[in-house]
């Protein structure tokens, strides 16, 4: 969505239901669309249909009545508002009674058509001294309609998300969509000592010019040397864990290695040897085991285990340490839990010998292994195979996003070992949604040769994990034999990124809808509350910023200083503000060089999250318009400086020059602040800056990990918890012996059950 003035909405995606009723497209609301679509988002958000349907208190009576009221409502608000809201514009392919019509006609009404006959056949039945809810409880389809009433209730919901954004308000999705369960954290009391390393404490500071310096020479090294060192590619070792008779348990990790605070309140609670999960009242989420959920004997790491960049003292400080800290305290040995790796673009740059020389088998099999965990596997990349037919993959696209020959080799002969039926859940640093978004070219490419190593064996792919973004999403594929999940959870210590630009459907602008967005955490509102402002300067990272922005406007000023023309007498008598002093500074052709430069990195520093045209168009424009802002405070603030000192007060000689330094450092705040800002309300109204906007605040909130279970007839359930906050100051308790996790600024570490899925057994298995 779009927003334009005065609230006005300029576009809207839709992406309602699952092939083959699937509602999906684009248009721009007319005033008409838009007023009409207010008063169905009031009478849908407060209806029954929206709210959980739990087999202890809700009555499918009053749910099917709620929804069969939808279509009368429906029909007085369109016919009040006319056949505006009916027909097309030209500007999409949808339209509001468009949308709706089909809402009701291919979602509610086979539903109805099917629930509410057999119904009320049954409730004729009602013996007399029987009540209502009672003999409802004993109706043999109570089950079956209460989950056919759920996936119905999971469309309207996306119904009402439309609405929201049709109307600009898209923050009242949150108040008919269900909150992740959440207790409080249990605290512990650790022995009071140091930590047995040193510990990284702070957030990376990616505005910081020295930080920023350092990486771009280590990428720039890598890339020099193509995608840096390839290692030899080593035969499988042929992993098996885990066996068919026991349920498996394994967790999943990934975007960690960041602040020591959120990357040890990730490790922590992965350490533990079972969560108790905050009980769901929604019905709508995977039961909890009655012995909580157990601590995985296999843990996978999805990528970018340490930041900024790769070397041995930063995976020492920044993910073994915490890690072992965290399993000694628990009771864990170095032999006591399984691990797997792949790794992300930040393990490679540095070189990726640190990541090898942590998490993959030495050659002659060295059992040194630095990292509190058992390593099996030989190369960047692994395959296991798991209970019940269910395999394991992680691939390395290294820096560029691909995937190399020897290594797709490799997996070739791996997949020889795959039998009829075998699913695999792939790991990737990437996920595979926003290579289709940001790099469609590797997408495809990638994507093909994946089919052609399974294509040979009935084998599939059903579930993409991945990091690389650092918040939660689930996204389904629209596949042709049923749709296939993909998870990004990249919580694991990292900044947080936003999740109210996450485009609700792939492609967003054109053509069927190949990936559907059914979860994030957190929630759009609680995404767009955490949008820094240009306030967030007054942070010392910026202060190189500030001296290089300086530093510019001085140059600028110095260009233009003694190099003004005579202006017409006609100029000089308005009073010479503002005409003759703008015209003085823009009569310097060199520092309109200083300008360009300005307006030109402004403009590509805005970046689109997708390359689709009218994404990368509006980036763009927007890119532009900061920098003509930027470059008119410039010119504004030499034009002043000017006006003040050779107008009003003729300051001569060396004192001149000291005011225009001066001048520069107050234009270099004013600039960045104005940068800083109006990036940030880019990315509050656009698909665009999520680094840009969130990198900068090291946001420790909503951290993030998948526990999943495959039971003993093949089932897998995928839970992904979530910690906020996080606590803030875990060395300072350990030292003092304070219990962990400590409070934090932002209130109590609560335990979130933010979402859940079980994935069947296949038949045979």
């Amino acid at each position: 969505m779009r927003l334009g003035r005065l609230g006005r909405v300029d576009e809207v995606q839709v992406s309602i239901g699952v092939p083959p009723v699937d509602i999906s497209g684009t248009f721009r609301p007319s005033r008409a669309e838009q007023e009409a679509a207010w008063e169905l988002l009031v009478e849908l958000a407060s209806r029954i249909a929206t709210a959980p349907l739990k087999p202890e208190d809700g009555s499918i009576r009053e749910a099917l009545t709620s929804l069969y009221n939808i279509f009368n409502t429906t029909r007085e608000i369109l016919r009040e508002h006319g056949p505006e809201v009916g027909y097309g514009h030209g500007n999409g392919n949808l339209s509001l009674g468009l949308i709706s019509m089909r809402v009701l006609n291919e979602i509610l009404r086979p539903k109805l058509a099917r629930w509410h006959p057999r119904l009320k056949k049954y409730e004729e039945h009602k013996p007399e001294p029987v009540g209502t809810f009672d003999w409802e409880e004993r109706w043999p389809d109570a089950d079956e309609c209460r989950a056919d009433l759920t996936e119905v209730r999971t469309e309207i919901r996306a119904y009402i998300d439309t609405l929201a954004q049709i109307t600009g308000t898209p923050e009242l999705t949150d108040a008919v969509l269900p909150h992740p369960p959440q207790r409080a954290l249990t605290t512990e009391r650790p022995a009071k000592k140091k930590l047995p390393f040193s510990p990284r404490k702070p957030m990376v500071r990616w505005f910081d010019v020295g930080v920023l310096a350092m990486t771009a020479g280590v990428l720039a090294r890598d890339r020099l040397g193509g995608r840096g060192r390839l290692p030899e590619v080593r035969p499988s070792t042929g992993t098996v864990l885990g066996d068919d008779d026991e349920e498996f348990w394994f967790d999943y990790v990934a975007d960690l290695g960041d602040g020591l605070d959120p990357t040890l309140a990730v490790a922590w609670q992965l350490s533990a040897e079972q969560l108790d999960l905050p009980a769901d009242d929604t019905g709508e989420l995977p039961p909890i085991p009655e012995k909580g959920a157990k601590r995985g004997s296999l843990l996978v790491f999805g990528g970018d285990e340490v930041y900024p960049y790769a070397s041995q003292r930063r995976y020492e400080q920044q993910l073994i340490g915490p890690y072992a800290v965290a399993a000694v305290h628990h009771g864990l040995g170095n032999e006591q839990r399984d691990v797997l790796a792949i790794p992300g673009n930040h393990d490679w740059m540095g070189g990726i010998s640190h990541f090898e020389r942590v998490f993959t088998v030495q050659p002659g099999g060295s059992p040194d292994q630095p990292g509190p965990w058992t390593v099996h596997q030989t190369n960047r990349f692994f395959a296991a195979e798991l209970p019940h037919r269910w395999w394991i993959w992680g691939m390395d696209t290294g820096l560029h996003g691909t995937v190399d020959e020897p290594q797709l080799e490799w997996f070739a002969e791996v997949a020889k070992q795959l039998q009829d039926g075998d699913r695999i859940i792939l790991c990737s640093p990437v996920p595979m949604w926003q290579l289709r978004q940001k790099r469609p070219e590797q997408y495809h490419e990638l994507r093909q040769r994946l089919d052609e190593l399974l294509s040979e064996r009935r084998a599939s792919v059903d579930l993409y994990l991945s990091g690389d973004s650092h918040y939660f999403a689930h996204y389904e594929e629209q596949a042709e034999r049923g749709p296939i999940s993909h998870i990004t959870a990249g919580g694991g210590g990292a900044f947080l990124h936003p999740t109210h630009a996450l485009s609700e459907r792939l492609p967003n602008e054109s053509g069927p809808a190949e990936f559907r967005l059914t979860s994030r955490w957190p929630s759009p509102s609680q995404s767009r509350a955490l949008i820094p402002n240009g306030g967030l300067i007054r942070n010392r990272q910026f202060l190189g910023f500030g001296v290089i922005v300086a530093a510019l406007a001085w140059v600028f000023a110095w260009l233009v200083r003694d190099r003004g023309v005579e202006l017409p007498n006609e100029v000089n008598d308005v009073g010479g503000w503002p005409l003759r002093s703008v015209g003085w500074v823009l009569s310097a052709p060199l520092g309109w060089i200083v300008l360009a430069v300005l307006i030109a990195g402004a403009t590509l520093a805005v970046l689109p999250n997708s390359r689709e045209p009218a994404l990368t168009k509006g980036a763009r424009v927007r890119g532009f318009g900061i920098g003509l802002a930027l470059a008119a405070v410039i010119v504004l603030a030499s034009a002043t400086t000017y006006w003040l000192l050779d107008i009003q007060f003729d300051v001569r000689g060396g004192a001149r020059d000291w005011w225009f330094l001066g001048s520069a450092i107050v234009t270099a705040g004013i600039t960045l602040w104005l940068f800083v800002d109006l990036s940030a309300r880019a990315c509050r109204q656009l698909k665009v800056n999520d680094n840009l906007a969130f990198s900068a605040a090291r946001l420790t909130r909503y951290k993030h990990f998948l526990r999943c279970r495959i039971d003993t007839d093949g089932a897998l359930t995928v839970y992904a918890l979530g910690i906020d906050p996080v606590g803030e100051g875990w060395a300072s308790a350990f030292e003092q012996g304070s219990p962990v996790p400590p409070l934090d600024r932002d209130g109590v570490p609560h335990l979130h059950y933010v979402w859940g899925k079980r994935y069947e057994g296949r038949v045979g298995s």
